[in-house]
């Protein structure tokens, strides 16, 4: 179903999509999201994530959204063409500079934190075992002391996510 939702969205009409995620306490994290300094937006690989950053940039505001490029040249210009049709930014995992900017102009920057990371990272207690994670995200919020905001798509309907 979500590898179909991806062909959809390429395609799918701005209304459609931006119908299709009802940010269900948009009123209680607006202040946050407004924030001088930005906010991050942290999700994970949980259902359709593709449609969480295109139909939050429709309903909130277009967002910076950290990307890994994908070796494939035409997977990569399918994702960006997908990701950016509504004016949703790009920035490459690895131009921390401008993930730093957007914070500072208080844009919202949005990314996945649910990826592997190395053995000598922070580890965190998960179901009883240690699991290292990546602190770079929440180093990031510190240091600009901009608000770290958790996101997960539900799927509500056939036709959307809350």
């Amino acid at each position: 179903m979500v590898f179909l939702e991806f062909l959809y969205l390429r395609l799918a009409p701005r209304q459609r999509v931006a119908n299709g995620m009802h940010i269900s306490n948009l009123s209680q994290v607006s202040h946050l999201m407004s924030n001088a300094r930005g906010a991050l937006l942290l999700s994970g690989h949980i259902a359709n994530w593709e449609w969480l950053a295109i139909g939050t940039g429709l309903n909130v505001r277009p967002i910076h959204v950290i990307v890994k490029e994908q070796r494939n040249p035409r997977v990569a210009h399918f994702l960006r063409s997908m990701r950016t049709r509504f004016g949703n930014i790009m920035i490459d995992v690895s131009e921390i500079r401008r993930v730093v900017r957007a914070l500072a102009t208080g844009g919202l920057v949005a990314l996945l934190g649910d990826q592997a990371s190395f053995a000598e990272s922070v580890a965190v207690p998960f179901f009883g075992a240690p699991v290292p994670t990546f602190e770079g995200t929440a180093r990031l919020a510190l240091r600009m002391r901009s608000p770290l905001l958790f996101l997960a798509p539900v799927r509500r309907t056939r036709d959307g996510y809350e």
